[in-house]
């Protein structure tokens, strides 16, 4: 009798927990989306785009559709400023996006990131005006050592793990990036290749792991 009374009692409480919900959301104005950045001893680069609504089908057409043409985008390191060019990269298909990088015709006013430099973005388009504003930090990290092992549990015995030593500088809030290369062919970011070095002291709590 007891079990009877237990399970007609759960079974009410979860058929009262169940409602309804319906949102009613509204669509949301277009808004600029800006994908820039500046890196050591590399151009800045810089992607504008419309947000695209919610309840949006992705398709080919939309996203090519919201590529912003015609900004006037300027970078300036405070000695130089330099107006950045559009450029229109095919990649096939019919298919065209559009970015904005160092004008090779005004190259007097070019440059690349450096450390411990500061960088202002301006963009005017459609009327309106945005500024940010970011910089590269000195060099505070370098690797001590590199070595490799066998990757554990894998198939394969060619499969091997690449472990890096590096000394941290007092302090939290610096970062890291890695690129790997393969074959000699050009060095690419992984996936989550930036890391904190918050972060990495939990896993090395937590793992023991080697700072990466």
């Amino acid at each position: 009798m007891n079990k009877i009374i237990i399970a007609v009692f759960i079974f009410a409480i979860f058929s009262s927990c169940e409602k309804d919900i319906n949102f009613d959301l509204k669509n949301a104005e277009d808004v600029l989306v800006v994908d820039a950045n500046i890196e050591n001893d590399r151009p800045p680069f810089v992607v504008l785009t419309r947000s695209l609504d919610f309840f949006s089908t992705l398709d080919p057409a939309l996203l090519l559709n919201s590529f912003v043409r015609n900004a006037d985008v300027t970078i300036s390191n405070g000695v130089l400023t330099h107006k950045l060019k559009e450029y229109a990269t095919e990649l096939g298909g019919g298919v065209t996006v559009y970015s904005y990088g160092i004008d090779s015709g005004s190259l007097a006013t070019a440059f690349t990131g450096q450390f411990n430099t500061r960088y202002t973005l301006n963009i005017k388009s459609e009327g309106k005006e945005f500024t940010a504003a970011t910089s590269i930090p000195p060099l505070a990290k370098k690797a001590d050592s590199m070595w490799w092992k066998t990757a554990p549990f894998a198939d394969d015995t060619n499969n091997v793990v690449l472990m890096v030593r590096s000394t941290d500088p007092p302090g939290l809030g610096n970062y890291i990036r890695y690129f790997t290369s393969k074959n000699s062919g050009p060095f690419l970011p992984g996936e989550n290749s930036v890391f904190d070095d918050r972060l990495s002291i939990i896993l090395l709590m937590k793992h023991r792991l080697i700072l990466v």
